[in-house]
């Protein structure tokens, strides 16, 4: 996920100990929860029934997840508004010129000598961790440094909704009249009507998929969902992972028998296993670097924005 602001500077450390902390205080809140304490009076909206039928079939509708719901109201037609309307762009109005991106492209703001420094504290007050995962994966610390600070910033921008309600609400967006006012501001729309609704079949299925995946993540770490937030599309912690990837590639890197993407061992442990399972080694190119780095965020500028800020983290080294 592409950092909504830049310049994060090394005081941003102090913000790192409160996250490290705010997943402890959340298992807490959660294990200490009666069901009868949860959903009381109070029925979940009625847009949420054909979500929650499929959950409570599939045993994910417990009472925790529906007092999540009915806090939150509504779904809300923004996740699946935002993917549609980028969808339907790409197919119909693509971009008229060619695209200027190579593998060379660099985010502007990202290599700084701030954020190098930043970078390279966390190195050093991580040291353990990074060193593990770079002994076991060969992933440089330098890379993986990068790669957090490109997501998150080691922290700070982890997404300001929780994954929980982004997913629900992506996975109950079926019909069209769901997000009627982002389709009222695409051209044509009306006569596309079918194709619109096939891809929100798709996204939806997709959707619940990672919600299922993040509901069973929540409950083995009894965290609270409300205190677990994701990206616009779901992705949580601090290297920012799909929920469904956790089970696939996540890894307890503190040894305390949690998998905790909060937690910061555990993150970078995650994303070096991620990448070496992609086909990160000793002695690649750049150009293979690039096409690994490629396959943890699909994109040309991501990939040449962490290379670029390794690098100079090297230098400063």
């Amino acid at each position: 996920m592409r950092l909504e602001k830049l310049g994060v500077s090394v005081c941003l450390v102090s913000c790192i100990l409160l996250a490290d902390g705010c997943m402890e205080t959340a298992k807490a809140e959660y294990n200490g929860t009666q069901s009868s304490d949860i959903v009381g009076s109070e029925d979940p909206d009625s847009r949420w029934n054909t979500l929650i039928y499929r959950l409570k079939e599939d045993g994910m509708a417990d009472d925790f997840v529906l007092r999540h719901l009915i806090r939150h109201g509504a779904p809300s037609p923004a996740p699946m508004g935002r993917k549609i309307s980028s969808l339907y762009k790409k197919a119909f109005y693509p971009q008229k010129k060619p695209s200027t991106v190579t593998q060379d492209t660099v985010w502007p703001g990202y290599v700084s000598q701030k954020n190098v420094r930043l970078c390279r504290t966390m190195i050093q007050r991580y040291a353990d961790s990074f060193a593990r995962a770079e002994k076991r994966y060969g992933v440089p610390s330098s890379i993986a440094a990068a790669l957090l600070f490109v997501e998150t910033g080691f922290g700070p921008y982890l997404g300001a909704v929780p994954a929980l309600y982004t997913l629900a609400s992506m996975a109950s967006a079926r019909d069209i009249s769901a997000i009627s006012d982002f389709m009222a501001k695409l051209e044509g729309s009306a006569q596309r009507r079918s194709w619109i609704e096939k891809r929100m079949r798709i996204k939806s299925d997709w959707a619940y998929g990672e919600l299922t995946a993040l509901i069973l993540y929540l409950r083995a770490n009894g965290m609270d969902p409300e205190l677990v937030p994701g990206s616009i599309y779901g992705a949580i912690g601090y290297c920012q992972f799909m929920p469904s990837n956790i089970e696939k590639y996540a890894e307890d890197g503190n040894g305390d028998g949690v998998v905790d993407l909060f937690q910061m061992p555990d993150a970078v442990a995650s994303l070096s296993r991620y990448l070496a399972m992609h086909g990160w080694k000793a002695n690649l190119s750049k150009r293979e670097k690039h096409r690994v780095l490629f396959a943890y965020n699909h994109s040309n500028a991501y990939a040449g924005t962490i290379l670029a800020l390794a690098e100079a983290i090297e230098r400063n080294g």
